[in-house]
């Protein structure tokens, strides 16, 4: 159950951020934490 919330407000945030930063910066964070979760 939490994790389905989790992701539906991430989701949600990722909608928000990308209303108020330029796509291209909110790609642009989304590609490092990518990175770091790889490492």
């Amino acid at each position: 159950m939490m994790k389905e919330q989790t992701l539906k407000i991430s989701k949600a945030t990722v909608v928000i951020l990308r209303k108020f930063v330029g796509k291209d910066s909110l790609e642009k964070k989304l590609q490092r934490l990518i990175l770091r979760d790889e490492q």
